[in-house]
């Protein structure tokens, strides 16, 4: 059984003007061609590192008709039999920058997100996000100069960046946290009520989902939602209320939380931001807070992760 990728961010380089850090991993997988039945799947380009397929041929099957199956044909011959057909594989590289600062910088002021979309999602997810702690926009190559700008002069910023290729269209799991954790998280749902629970021995995940868009063969369409994954199986009799189906959606013992998932369509050269929601400040146990705040020495931080797709193919006629 193959088990999800997970990549993790180490614990930042300081600075922005610096040159970035970076981590390749690439994992081998199943190879998709373009006459599968399933969508291709694309890949996450690094965190602003800024600056149409084929047609498909099906299998053709044997006839068979009333009188019997119908008689085999000419066996291949030395030469025929060497000819394969062309492959034209798609591959997925994710390139995932996070960076760290001091509380506020994110959740409550606007100058990063100034330079983003933010309004592209229905207004019901927006308000459902934010009540968890959670804010999304998504930028082009014009968006990341401003933005790398202001944290070049914000001070005691830190940064990490992995990148990540896949060809196999396995969910992609971002792990937030050094180390399992004591945790206790409260989730808003959309009927308006809401529900807690405490996680013993826990890790916060943001879960990525994605495929190629079914009307440009160069954006990638990403599912993301937060995730909780328990660290071992002794801990799973604290997973949720009564009224929470910790089963649903289960990968490892944990939860996926799907109430809080959010669909977004990159073209070639966008990126996407997650970050915390001006929520945080005050409400300590929701998802955005115990995802994308944490303190050091007695001083809050927060997180931003910048998720940039890109779709690369190789082989085909």
């Amino acid at each position: 059984m193959l088990s999800e990728p997970v990549l993790r961010l180490g614990r930042g380089t300081v600075g922005v003007a610096s040159s970035w850090r970076r981590w390749s991993v690439v994992l081998a997988g199943l190879v998709l061609t373009i006459g599968c039945d399933k969508p291709l799947f694309p890949s996450l380009v690094s965190g602003p590192a800024m600056g149409g397929g084929g047609s498909a041929s099906q299998p053709t099957a044997a006839k068979v008709d009333s009188a019997g199956p119908a008689a085999p044909g000419p066996m291949p011959t030395a030469a025929s039999a060497s000819v394969r057909p062309a492959v034209l594989v798609t591959r997925i590289t994710f390139d995932v920058l996070r960076v760290r600062v001091p509380q506020g910088l994110f959740s409550q002021s606007e100058k990063i997100w100034n330079h983003l979309e933010t309004s592209f999602l229905p207004a019901e997810t927006i308000g459902l996000l934010h009540r968890n702690g959670l804010r999304v926009g998504r930028g082009g190559a014009d968006a990341w100069p401003p933005i790398r700008a202001i944290l070049e002069t914000t001070p005691r910023v830190e940064t990490s960046q992995s990148s990540l290729t896949l060809n196999n269209g396995r969910p992609l799991s971002l792990e937030m946290d050094l180390q399992p954790k004591d945790q206790i998280l409260f989730l808003y749902r959309r009927d308006g009520t809401l529900s807690g629970a405490p996680w013993r021995s826990s890790s916060n995940l943001l879960r990525i989902e994605y495929g190629i868009s079914p009307t440009n063969a160069d954006a990638v369409t990403m599912e993301i939602m937060p995730e909780l994954r328990l660290d071992s199986a002794s801990a799973q009799g604290s997973r949720g209320p009564e009224r929470w189906n910790p089963t649903a959606g289960l990968v490892e013992p944990g939860l996926v939380i799907r109430e809080l998932a959010f669909r977004v369509e990159t073209a070639a050269g966008e990126f996407v931001v997650v970050g915390p929601s001006s929520a945080t400040r005050e409400l300590p146990y929701i998802a955005g807070s115990l995802m994308l705040r944490e303190e050091k020495e007695g001083e809050k931080f927060e997180s931003v992760y910048f998720l940039t797709p890109t779709v690369s193919r190789a082989g085909g006629p």
